[in-house]
């Protein structure tokens, strides 16, 4: 079973990346649904960010705001690396739950992917047989989060520097894919590395 972590900025087009990926028959984990789970109610995450945080971010359904939280922790990074000490470890352990599921799977389970923006960060590297990172032009990125999440140039902004300031492009992954194309192009070069890992073209790191 082959463990890739697709990492990269917010609005690089990693969750259409691994969609295909999916299509293709790969099993995907995906960071956002994990952390969901991690800040559940009732867990001891979710506790834990009310007593840092307040009750203020919580919805009315006593569930998480993260649009409210989000406010917070991309606007202050010490907010944010508190947040992250909370959450982090509830999620890399999740995950490597998840593996421990995957690999007793029959029939065998040939490719698994965890989409992870902050997968380095977050101390996850040891989860992965190989990273590929997923990039694509500041400006498209900016304008593909405004549509996808309905918010300001101004929030999203905020976002993206306090990724570039955690060094999520900083690392130096096994592969690199640019998604600057349109949908099409960016699901075929998906379907392009899936048949490099599971089919067995193995090449030396390519930008693609």
């Amino acid at each position: 079973m082959l463990v890739v972590g697709l990492i990269g900025p917010m609005g690089a087009g990693k969750s259409v990346i691994a969609q295909e990926l999916a299509s293709c028959g790969g099993e995907v984990i995906r960071a956002d649904e994990i952390s969901r789970d991690a800040l559940a109610p009732g867990t001891d995450e979710l506790a834990e960010v009310v007593r840092v945080f307040g009750r203020e971010c919580l919805s009315d359904d006593g569930g998480l705001d993260r649009r409210a939280l989000g406010s917070v922790v991309f606007a202050d990074a010490q907010a944010r690396e508190r947040l992250e000490s909370i959450v982090h470890p509830a999620m890399v352990r999740r995950m490597r739950e998840r593996l421990a599921e995957l690999k007793h799977r029959r029939p065998p389970v040939r490719l698994v992917v965890i989409e992870a923006a902050n997968l380095v960060q977050m101390d996850g590297l040891n989860l992965v047989d190989l990273t590929v990172m997923v990039t694509a032009p500041r400006d498209e990125r900016l304008r593909r989060v405004m549509a996808r999440d309905g918010l300001s140039s101004i929030e999203v902004e905020r976002r993206l520097v306090a990724q570039e300031e955690q060094g999520i492009e900083a690392f130096e992954a096994d592969r690199v894919m640019v998604t600057d194309g349109g949908l099409a192009a960016t699901r075929k070069q998906a379907q392009q590395l899936y048949e490099e890992l599971v089919e067995g073209i193995r090449g030396p790191r390519v930008e693609a």
